[in-house]
């Protein structure tokens, strides 16, 4: 409401000003009317006024561009240690330094955390006073907020992470990914460094597909017969995104070919499909036609050729038993 009010404070100053400079103008014009016409220097004031006019229109759109944006608001933090330091970073920014209560902001601080998070802070929200507000961010920094309990949390999903087979490019760059992530936590976090060690990498290097396994091998040998140290982890983060979008080139990977390939063999398997039913389709309508003739043939009498089946002939009834049982027989 401040910057709003100091906006149009600026803006009436400026109306104010063009009112003066125009009045100016038209009284200037009004005197040098009934004098000759005389070369003289352009009008400083007439100049300024059409450049006043146009950054004040250009103030008004940009704040009416501002007003169109959707409001930021931050993410719901539900326990996850790894998501504390960036959650955290966005309610300050975005709440807490507004300037409302304690009250407001314990409330938005409750619709923005769920899960186990919402559960350790049972009872605070009770209160509504600063104190209230200090207590919560205190459960949540001893809890979550631990440079210990953000490293932990980082190694264990890094050794949890399962094995990438060989052909699953989808699966190296969720893992390249993860581990650039942990690479720019690295100067926020203490403890990460850890993963400079080469026993780490090795662990981490187990994930890998043997392809991968054996590229970053043949690198790490090669720096260390040039007398460097062991290969640090943004060495090998940066080598993961490098084989990451290798594996995951849209047209030329293995990835890629094999997915038009199985494409193509799904095509002419639906085409073989649909010419065999075609196929059995013709021959199903040939042999009802068949059937239907044979049935038209069948329905007429075999003795009086009449519209009737044999064994309801009137003629056939009326001979003997005998009779009627060698012509069935004939």
């Amino acid at each position: 409401m401040e910057a709003a009010r100091a906006r149009l404070e600026a803006y009436d100053r400026e109306i104010q000003m063009f009112d003066v400079q125009s009045v100016k103008s038209e009284q200037v014009s009004l005197n040098t009317a009934s004098q000759p016409p005389a070369p003289h220097p352009p009008n400083t004031v007439m100049l300024s006024a059409p450049t006043g006019v146009a950054q004040l229109a250009q103030a008004v759109q940009d704040s009416i561009a501002m007003n169109r944006l959707p409001m930021p608001e931050p993410t719901v933090f539900s326990g996850e240690p790894i998501q504390f330091i960036e959650w955290k970073a966005s309610f300050m920014s975005l709440v807490d330094q507004r300037g409302i209560s304690a009250a407001d902001k314990l409330y938005y601080l409750k619709k923005y955390v769920s899960g186990p998070a919402r559960k350790c802070l049972e009872g605070t929200f009770f209160r509504n006073d600063e104190a209230a507000y200090q207590d919560v961010w205190k459960k949540l920094n001893q809890r979550y907020g631990q440079a210990f309990v953000i490293q932990r949390a980082f190694r264990e999903k890094l050794s949890s992470w399962p094995k990438i087979q060989s052909k699953d490019a989808e699966g190296l760059r969720s893992f390249a990914d993860f581990s650039h992530a942990c690479l720019l936590a690295m100067p926020h976090v203490k403890g990460l460094e850890i993963l400079n060690d080469c026993e780490e990498n090795q662990k981490l290097t187990q994930k890998l597909p043997d392809w991968a396994a054996a590229r970053w091998n043949r690198q790490v040998t090669k720096a260390l017969m040039e007398g460097k140290d062991f290969p640090s982890f943004q060495d090998f983060a940066e080598f993961l995104m490098q084989e990451a979008e290798v594996a995951c080139n849209p047209v030329t990977s293995i990835h890629a070919l094999r997915s038009s390939e199985v494409r193509s063999d799904k095509g002419n398997l639906k085409d073989f499909k649909r010419n065999k039913a075609s196929v059995f389709n013709t021959n199903v309508v040939h042999s009802d036609q068949h059937t239907s003739t044979r049935g038209h043939m069948g329905s007429l009498c075999m003795l009086c050729q009449n519209t009737h089946q044999l064994h309801k002939c009137p003629a056939l009834m009326k001979r003997s038993l005998e009779s009627r049982r060698t012509y069935v027989k004939e």
